[in-house]
């Protein structure tokens, strides 16, 4: 488990973070510049509404999202999809998972305890991307393999956060990527529904769940705050190094091979960057 934390203020020779604003009401952000100015007193948005809101006796001081980590070979061509149809204007962030939307900060230390049990029982685990759907306004795509095990996380993290949990986080989970959403042209979601199922009924998109994601919502953006890595992934990396061992060199890539690279630089600079 990583136990870097909040670092708002990274070193020269790091990347600044991303920070994230959130899309009301859905699961998707969009990659802010600065934070709308507020009074301390006002709350985000997105809060606003009282089933968005931890079941807390006061009132957070903030609240942070818990997202699914997965590995560049499904992360990338999905948001590839993203790129293709989300509205330009709108698409700050690639596409992901997201478990819960408001965790309480009154309950870091319970969650991420509870977090870093889980982290260390669970190996990583084979997802994939099944058939597409359409949304009021746009289109996810289910996950398929993998599904049975994400949901088996959700309950254990609901089930022990219940108490504490937004009427919106206590509802059913249906892991799912976005990649369409806010779209008044209901041609063009309809368009995006049909080649979306071609591109996924020709290519298979497949990788790795690789962990867990918290973010901080700071005034509509994301920041990103700590991340658990299940243990598999975790003691691969450690015998491979304390083998002297690295990864093996990878033959000169084609044209195919070079885009891949170049998409894969591409979303790591984006979005959900950590310094």
């Amino acid at each position: 488990m990583s136990t870097r934390k909040d670092s708002e203020a990274p070193s020269p020779s790091s990347p600044a973070k991303s920070q994230h604003r959130h899309e009301s009401g859905s699961s998707d952000a969009r990659v802010g510049g600065s934070a709308h100015k507020r009074s301390p007193k006002q709350k985000p948005k997105h809060l606003q509404k009282a089933a968005h809101k931890p079941n807390t006796a006061a009132e957070e001081e903030c609240v942070y999202v818990l997202t699914l980590k997965t590995s560049d070979e499904i992360a990338v061509p999905i948001n590839q999809l993203r790129e293709t149809w989300f509205p330009k204007k709108l698409n700050r962030t690639p596409a992901h998972l997201t478990y819960f939307h408001a965790l309480p900060h009154s309950q870091l230390n319970t969650m991420e305890e509870k977090l870093g049990s889980i982290a260390s029982r669970f190996q990583p685990f084979q997802v994939a991307a099944a058939e597409p759907f359409q949304m009021r306004r746009g289109v996810g795509i289910n996950m398929g393999v993998g599904a049975k095990e994400a949901k088996s996380l959700h309950e254990q993290m609901r089930g022990a956060w219940m108490d504490f949990l937004s009427e919106q986080d206590k509802g059913g989970f249906k892991p799912h990527w976005t990649v369409m959403n806010k779209e008044d042209d209901e041609k063009r979601v309809d368009e995006a529904l049909q080649e979306v199922k071609k591109e996924l009924e020709s290519d298979r998109k497949d990788g790795l769940a690789v962990g867990l994601e918290l973010w901080r919502y700071d005034h509509g953006n994301w920041v990103w705050h700590n991340e658990f890595l299940f243990v598999g992934e975790a003691n691969l990396q450690e015998r491979l190094t304390d083998a002297g061992q690295g990864q093996p060199d990878a033959p000169e890539p084609g044209p195919q091979g070079r885009k891949q690279a170049r998409m894969k630089r591409m979303w790591r600079s984006m979005s959900f960057q950590k310094g």
